[in-house]
């Protein structure tokens, strides 16, 4: 039989061994130590509790655009700016704002309904226009906060950082990816075989759920 005297010691200085020659190689260590904590800080910080967050809505200048202002201006949650005719558009698809008005007897708003925060939006504009109108709530019910842990926002960014990141919205690929390809020689047929046809075969070939 092995003497197992022997067995541990030699085990051991295997062990320090190994851990040795680890500890020699700088990149390891970083990518199994230092990378593993920058990122729990970086995702950490991205993907923190917000708390409340206003609605930024935008009202197109105009004729009644100074009283639509005047019945948004202290509504909790509700961020208002002036917004040219020609800015309209390019707001809404940058998603400077969630909510764009256009004044007038029957105000129109413009939004993406497709968006959570554009919902709100609309609803908490309407809900204060219509009690500047004259709307009377039969009752007010009593708010209570309950937090969670756990939560995550998806593709949100600190609003200090997108200053410095313009091509952070939903049209970036169709406004500055694209161009880019075609400036630089690249087919649409090319640009149809990564977007659609490969897409489209990879699918396929998955099959369903």
């Amino acid at each position: 039989m092995p003497d197992r005297g022997d067995t541990y010691p030699a085990l051991l200085e295997l062990t320090l061994a190994r851990l040795r020659e680890f500890i020699r190689e700088p990149e390891a260590v970083f990518w199994v130590f230092v990378f593993p904590i920058l990122m729990t800080c970086a995702l950490g910080v991205a993907f923190r509790s917000r708390g409340d967050q206003s609605s930024v809505v935008a009202v197109v200048d105009g004729p009644g655009r100074a009283a639509v202002e005047a019945a948004l201006t202290g509504v909790p949650g509700i961020t208002v700016s002036t917004l040219p005719p020609g800015e309209v558009d390019r707001a809404l698809q940058r998603s400077d704002v969630q909510l764009v008005i256009e004044p007038g007897t029957r105000p129109t708003y413009r939004f993406d309904p497709t968006l959570a925060e554009s919902r709100l939006a609309r609803r908490a504009v309407d809900e204060a226009l219509q009690r500047a109108a004259g709307r009377h709530d039969q009752f007010r019910a009593r708010d209570q906060s309950v937090e969670t842990v756990g939560s995550c926002y998806i593709d949100w960014l600190e609003p200090s950082v997108l200053a410095v990141l313009p091509q952070w919205h939903y049209l970036h690929i169709e406004q500055d990816v694209l161009p880019y390809l075609r400036e630089h020689g690249v087919t649409d047929e090319q640009i149809d075989t990564m977007l659609v046809h490969t897409p489209r075969r990879f699918f396929e070939q998955a099959g369903s759920y």
